[in-house]
């Protein structure tokens, strides 16, 4: 994680993320092209420039929804099978992401990480 920021480097596999609470907050990042296919529909969205994925959830379960998506998209893309040792790849990624993403300053206090174990 770059602190300060939203932005969150998905290691190994060359890619960052970068989530937002806000919609006006992502519509700013993704520009109005992309907002109008997405309507009011929260979403996560790809920027093959720096290997980004752009992520909007205003709350903590759409979170879940939304990481769940990046971590099989950033699975597909590098080849690796999500499903592989009983889901493994896939697990620790989200998990990782996840982690990552309750120390940024907008998700502090949301859910207490010592409370998700």
């Amino acid at each position: 994680m770059i602190a300060g920021t939203n932005h969150i480097r998905i290691e190994p596999y060359r890619c960052c993320l970068e989530v937002y609470r806000k919609q006006t907050s992502f519509a700013e990042v993704v520009g109005p092209k992309v907002m109008n296919s997405c309507g009011d529909a929260c979403g996560a969205e790809y920027s093959p420039r720096g290997g980004t994925f752009i992520v909007w959830a205003p709350d903590f379960l759409t979170l879940t929804h939304e990481l769940m998506h990046v971590a099989l998209d950033v699975l597909k893309r590098a080849e690796v099978d999500p499903t592989a040792t009983n889901g493994e790849p896939c697990a620790y990624l989200y998990q990782q992401m996840m982690s990552d993403v309750l120390e940024l300053p907008e998700w502090s206090g949301v859910v207490r990480k010592r409370d998700l174990g």
